[in-house]
């Protein structure tokens, strides 16, 4: 199937300022019937309500000349999801040609561009940073690192005017700022209706600006999932959505980071953490003190850094927390720290590579089959037994097969469950199923396909699915990679 993503439009009067920090390139061509020069620029369009879908050729000169019209005419684009061309699908990139009387705001736009580039930038913090900083023990060289970047980017409430944008990678992962989907909204008013019952300050400014009330008018103009299939559940926002929630949808209203507690392991729990390891994927329970898991659970209900949203009718519904991204309370990162001494031959040598939290909507399947990029899994499970109504599933399975050492990252994760059924149906879906308990961490081969377990959870905002992930070390796979036991 081709799945289309969703390009955001922004108004002719603001596209100079949109150019001068998100074009991509200029590249002059001759246009081959009347050498006519068309400047080529990649530009990100900031999304409405109608739809433009764009053919396999829509990068041909003459395609492009002939509907060049239409594509301003539209407030919002969709382009096929071509596995080929991971540039477009990654980055919503479309490409569009403008006369050559145009080009001239091409040229200012890259005199601009050259400004800029001699004025300092403040790098983002990658997940390599991440691990250099783990490798070396500097918890606090890293948490100073992710809160002076997020403190400045476009996720901090008020005007954007200084604040760095959110970068394409965010966007393309579905945390732009310009698009939601029902369930992302609906997840997005509990959780502020939790916040404002136990912050008096946060709910003052919630009631000031009636935050929670434009939030629901929105949620209630998108229509439902079977008429949005062009979109494949996405909504992009009309400007009365942007004039109600433009200033506080995925905006850090409330990010809580109090120190953490000690201890946060059980070291019981750990005893054979090691060994236990090498016969393949475990469990392992009551894992958290019960004070952490307290505090790390009420960390993740609260913090408004779930900015990613997954196209429903694709990926189910579920919300998305990174580190680089907001997910970054010292709590967290020492949580970290105490699983890598904890099992110090599983993790010794791993520092972290990522970390991430999902919330799912009970109504939804979870993560479809993949594989992710590090050598150490370990899923944390944070909802009370008595939300799930299935004991008996909830949880996650883990096959015993692992990617090819030829495999790309996006075969193996984005398109996971397509790329592995035929490696997985040789091994006759061979799997460690392990059932969903709160404070349960499974430890695994990053490598491995596994999968969310079919699940179903309370309705309410407290019994949602919370699963924290995180990643250690660079991963092995085929060859390289330890067999499963």
């Amino acid at each position: 199937k081709d799945h289309c993503l969703l390009v955001s439009y922004m108004p002719l009067a603001r596209r100079l300022q949109l150019l001068r920090t998100r074009l991509f390139l200029a590249v002059r061509a001759a246009f081959v019937s009347n050498q006519v020069l068309f400047a080529f620029a990649g530009i990100f369009l900031r999304a409405h309500d109608s739809v433009l879908q764009l053919p396999d050729s829509s990068c041909t000169k003459t395609w492009c000349c002939l509907h060049l019209p239409a594509i301003w005419a539209h407030d919002s684009v969709e382009l096929p999801d071509r596995s080929s061309n991971a540039m477009i699908r990654k980055t919503l990139l479309v490409a569009c040609f403008a006369s050559a009387t145009g080009s001239g705001w091409v040229r200012r736009a890259h005199k601009r561009k050259q400004r800029n580039a001699t004025r300092p930038q403040l790098q983002p913090v990658t997940s390599e940073d991440v691990s250099r900083y783990f490798a070396r023990n500097d918890l606090d060289g890293l948490c100073a690192a992710l809160r002076d970047h997020f403190s400045r980017t476009a996720r901090q409430p008020g005007p954007l005017d200084g604040k760095l944008p959110l970068r394409d990678a965010l966007v393309a992962k579905g945390a732009g700022a310009h698009y939601s989907s029902a369930y992302k909204l609906q997840h997005d008013v509990e959780q502020l209706q939790y916040v404002a019952a136990r912050n008096a300050s946060i709910a003052a400014y919630l009631n000031e600006h009636a935050v929670i009330e434009r939030f629901q008018r929105v949620r209630r103009r998108i229509p439902p999932l079977d008429q949005l299939q062009r979109t494949n559940g996405l909504w992009a926002f009309r400007p009365e959505d942007t004039a109600d929630i433009g200033d506080f949808y995925n905006r850090a209203i409330h990010v809580p980071d109090p120190q953490p507690v000690t201890p946060m392991l059980n070291a019981k729990s750990f005893a054979d953490a090691d060994a236990r390891y090498r016969a393949g994927p475990f469990a392992i329970d009551d894992a958290l003190t019960p004070a952490a898991l307290d505090q790390i659970r009420s960390l993740l209900l609260e913090s408004t850094v779930f900015f990613e949203t997954k196209m429903p009718a694709v990926f189910g519904g579920y919300v998305g927390a990174i580190v680089e991204d907001g997910l970054h309370a010292r709590a967290l990162l020492e949580l970290a720290d105490a699983l890598r001494r904890a099992m110090p031959e599983t993790l010794g040598d791993h520092p972290l590579a990522y970390l991430w939290c999902y919330k799912y909507d009970s109504q939804y399947e979870g993560i479809s089959v993949h594989a992710d990029e590090a050598a150490v899994n370990l899923n944390i499970w944070l909802t009370p037994d008595d939300a799930n109504l299935d004991p008996a599933s909830g949880g996650l399975v883990v096959y015993t097969a692992k990617p090819p050492a030829t495999a790309t990252a996006e075969e193996y994760n984005q398109r996971g469950a397509e790329f592995a059924d035929e490696l997985l149906r040789s091994t006759d879906y061979e799997n460690v199923t392990i059932p969903y308990r709160q404070n349960r961490i499974v430890v695994f081969d990053s490598a491995l396909y596994h999968k969310t377990d079919s699940f179903r959870f309370r309705e309410g905002y407290e019994n949602r699915r919370i699963n924290l992930t995180l990643l250690f070390g660079k991963m092995r796979r085929g060859h390289d990679a330890p067999a499963a036991g």
